[in-house]
């Protein structure tokens, strides 16, 4: 019974961002709103008077083919000076917090982070800039989380929340050190796939597709 409880709030969980994400994506792109249930979390995020230029990139596929390594970034935004980028990513989890709940650290070269969301997601991030900034050679300026803050995480019919924003460091070292580990593996890699490594929880998932 609770693994039946927990694996259906991990789907709630799931089914929930991916729609938040398609109508923001939808909102910006289009100008068009596809779910109106929804409309909530896209009014609240219009509070934040967040705006882009025609140089912004929604679901922008990076990647680094010699190291058969990709991800999606839900948005990277070229900024006027024509030498900089920021990378923004959109979160709807129930918690992000700043420190491991049980003490927990991530696996070398990043032990010295806690495992949390704060840094699973500076790190990510930072890969995303990275990657990008490889394609690009632009360089990032800024990397930013938007993340709804539900008053009841637990209830997903209730949509009532705000967004936060948060900025998280381009964390370029520790993302080389990363890399250095994977640069003699044969595995093709997603960004979360390698941010998940980093956490003592899931040290044994590296990859989900393996090169040919």
């Amino acid at each position: 019974m609770i693994l039946d409880e927990w694996e259906k709030k991990r789907e709630d969980s799931k089914v929930f961002g991916t729609a938040v994400h398609r109508l923001l994506e939808m909102y910006f792109t289009e100008n068009k709103i596809v779910n109106r249930p929804l409309s909530p979390v896209l009014t609240k995020f219009k509070k934040l008077n967040i705006s882009f230029n025609k140089k912004t990139f929604f679901e922008k596929l990076v990647f680094n083919r010699k190291l058969g390594i990709a991800g999606m970034s839900d948005i990277i935004a070229h900024n006027d000076d024509g030498q900089t980028f920021d990378v923004y990513d959109f979160k709807t989890n129930k918690k992000l917090r700043y420190t491991s709940s049980f003490d927990d650290f991530m696996l070398e070269p990043l032990q010295k982070y806690p495992a949390c969301e704060y840094f699973s997601y500076s790190l990510q991030l930072s890969m995303y800039a990275y990657l990008y900034s490889q394609m690009s050679g632009l360089e990032p300026k800024r990397l930013k989380i938007f993340w709804y803050e539900r008053k009841k995480p637990e209830d997903y019919s209730n949509l009532e929340g705000e967004w936060r924003v948060i900025d998280v460091p381009y964390l370029e070292n520790d993302i080389h050190n990363c890399l250095k580990l994977l640069a003699n593996t044969t595995i093709s890699c997603h960004v979360s796939s390698v941010m998940a490594t980093m956490s003592p929880l899931w040290g044994a998932v590296l990859a989900i597709s393996k090169s040919r």
